[in-house]
């Protein structure tokens, strides 16, 4: 148990003397909330941190013109290690993400050496045996997991990557499977795009292992059938994320991207090499992928390669180097790792996978050089009629030179990670953060407070965050999600729009007629008076009609940035025949959906077209009078509908595409391992 305790506390404790360095929270006021952690993940935290207060799980209005949450969070919040920090009032949770932040990275290092432990046959010395939470930290402190520390969605398939690979030693072996089902539905879960990389290298690493091994035909057919069932068990089990998900990331830009056809290699072969030196610059653009776990344990594999006698297992030793060399360094296996299209940035987002395999193979080399080096030293016992030497007993006049290899590791890995935390990891100021979210939320609630509709949109009058919907709990339009749709960066790309990051951002920008057609109706302002807002007398309900024939003249004015205040008021007075009154969020549907899955409303109008400011085809229904309505889509991302003279009655209901299935699919999966082990117990 303390080796186990030693293996987390190593890599904890240089995080957290990294961030001390550093003066980030609770040291100081720095953050880890750089970039995208800022713009993205921190906001999308405080999202689902309301989400789950409110029971509101699968849509949200914080962005676009609304989007899928379910989706979302199988991306960006699912790991259940954010579940305390929920549990922490607002003005710690900036703090609380730089520790949680070394918790992960603590928490790599204790499940890799729980892997590590059971990997090799070597007596295992009594007490602490150093070498196993050394060689566990130079995977919890690799270049990759220092490179992504603000990552924070990816980290948990670092920690549950050595108990997916133990899982698959277990099936191997025939020593159970739930490990595996357990771990690699959970890696999944937690991360549908990093889960998908982890499948991939589990078949790699199975591949390697049963060509490896000396086994007949039929066995080779058992233990593929048994990998294969277990895998899509796995798989099965997490179907309730990974189905909707499917469905939300068909719709995107990048599931359209193809391999381009010219096969080519990225970089030299000695700049891939040296990826493995410490003290390097970590990728956090483009470059070579963060591979660095301590230019020890590569020492040590190819000490392996020439101290295996096995030629099988040396062949492929050979074949995997080639193939890992390629995956890094070729465009057609760097665009497979990467679920079939290019990284934008980051480069070799599964490189974690090949350091926890060098970190193994090099501490399987370190206990084989331990167990040479005792049987040497048992063997000069004998010679010298003295008693043999205990296992794991050095007397204090004896060398270890495995002793001198973990020290030089150990040396090596934290030289590295303090050197990288103080000259690259970015930093902001978590403080100033904080202070300018508290006065938007502040003006937020205010509106809340004095408006009595039931729904309305709000945005920023100068742009300060790339989801400020969410960061600050209102219904917004400014969205940054590598979940966000194609059709709805192409809208708002026609607005005018501005965009950060190419096909998966929309930043939101003043326009008289995007106020009032898309419902934006107040507009909060920070000055140096302090935070403020102002309101919108021209905007529109979220459902109105026009006349039929104005559609055009509604989509040229829409895309219209010029527009002014005059314009948009004559097209509405003109134009615009009915506006829904009474509406109401969240009630009347048997209590089946979460509150923003239910708007109903009533509208007076002539015959026309009936406009609603929500995403088309994304699992809406409506509903006029009872009756479902066949809908098209207005300039490509609104729903429109035709609807006849009088009052009507509007229902717009949404089911998360592919929920109800992969719900489905869960429940029998789990019901039926739970069934198996019952009847076998």
């Amino acid at each position: 148990m303390l080796n186990f305790l030693f293996s987390f506390l190593l890599p904890f404790l240089v995080v957290i003397a990294g961030l001390a360095l550093r003066g980030a929270m609770p040291f100081g006021d720095g953050s880890l909330l750089a970039i995208d952690a800022w713009g993205q993940y921190y906001p999308m935290l405080c999202a689902m941190k309301e989400a789950i207060k409110g029971g509101e799980l699968f849509w949200s209005y914080k962005g676009l013109l609304g989007f899928n949450l379910w989706a979302q969070n199988a991306y960006y919040t699912n790991s259940i290690l954010w579940l305390p920090l929920y549990l922490l009032p607002d003005r710690f949770m900036i703090a609380g993400i730089n520790i949680f932040a070394a918790i992960r990275i603590g928490l790599a290092g204790l499940t890799c050496s729980i892997y590590l432990y059971g990997c090799t046959t070597v007596k295992k010395p009594r007490g602490v045996d150093m070498k196993l939470p050394v060689f566990s930290a130079a995977y919890a402190l690799s270049a990759y997991t220092l490179a992504f520390i603000n990552q924070f969605m990816w980290m948990d398939a670092v920690i549950c990557l050595p108990l997916v690979i133990k899982g698959i030693d277990n099936i191997r072996s025939k020593k159970g499977e739930i490990l595996y089902i357990v771990a690699l539905s959970y890696t999944i879960i937690s991360n549908f795009y990093i889960g998908y990389m982890v499948c991939l290298f589990s078949v790699v690493y199975f591949a390697g292992c049963v060509i490896g091994d000396r086994m007949s035909l039929g066995q080779l057919w058992e233990k593929i059938m048994r990998f294969l069932l277990y895998s899509l068990i796995a798989g099965a089990v997490s179907a309730v994320y990974t189905l909707p998900a499917y469905y939300a990331i068909r719709n995107t830009a990048a599931s359209g991207a193809d391999f381009g056809g010219k096969i080519e290699l990225y970089h030299p072969v000695t700049e891939v090499l040296a990826g493995f030196l410490p003290f390097r610059e970590i990728s956090l653009v483009y470059g070579v992928p963060n591979i660095y776990c301590g230019a020890v344990c590569i020492a040590l594999c190819i000490l392996s390669f020439f101290i295996q006698k096995n030629i099988r297992k040396r062949i492929c030793i050979i074949s995997g180097c080639i193939f890992f060399y390629l995956s890094l360094n070729c465009n057609i296996l760097d665009y497979v790792w990467h679920g079939f299209h290019y990284p934008n940035q980051l480069p070799g987002r599964w490189s974690f996978c090949l350091i926890f395999l060098i970190v193994k193979q090099a501490y399987v080399c370190c206990g084989e050089l331990e167990k040479l080096c005792r049987e040497k030293n048992e063997s000069r016992a004998v010679k010298k009629q003295q008693k043999p030497a205990r296992a794991g007993h050095r007397p204090h006049s004896r060398f270890s030179w495995c002793g001198v290899i973990v020290l030089l590791l150990f040396i090596e890995v934290t030289a590295n990670a303090v050197y990288t935390f103080y000259s690259q990891i970015r930093m902001v100021d978590g403080n100033e953060y904080y202070q300018t979210m508290e006065k938007y939320e502040k003006v937020a609630g205010d509106i809340k407070a004095e408006d009595g509709s039931a729904f309305y949109r709000t945005e920023l009058e100068t742009p300060w965050n790339f989801n400020p919907g969410q960061l600050c709990g209102y219904n917004g339009i400014s969205y940054y999600s590598s979940t966000m749709s194609k059709t709805a960066y192409d809208f708002f790309v026609n607005m005018g729009m501005s965009v950060y990051a190419k096909n998966l951002s929309t930043r939101y920008d003043k326009s008289c007629a995007a106020d009032a057609f898309l419902g934006v109706k107040y507009r909060i302002n920070n000055d140096k008076d302090g935070a403020g807002y102002t309101k919108n007398e021209a905007v529109l309900p979220i459902g109105y009609s026009i006349k039929a024939e104005s559609c055009e003249e509604f989509v040229k004015l829409l895309n219209d940035k010029s527009a002014d205040y005059g314009m948009v008021k004559n097209f509405i007075d003109e134009n615009v025949i009915g506006e829904m009154s009474d509406i109401s969020v969240g009630t009347g549907w048997h209590g089946l959906v979460g509150k923003n899955e239910y708007i109903s409303g009533n509208i007076m109008t002539r015959s026309g077209i009936l406009v609603i400011s929500l995403p088309y085809n994304e699992g809406w229904s409506i509903y006029i009078d009872g009756v479902k309505q066949r809908t098209e889509s207005l300039a490509g991302y609104m729903i429109m509908t035709n609807i006849e003279n009088g009052i009507h009655h509007i229902e717009m209901k949404h089911r998360t595409k592919g929920l109800g299935v992969g719900a489905v699919i869960s429940i029998l999966a789990i019901a039926g391992v739970g069934v198996y082990y019952r009847r076998r117990n």
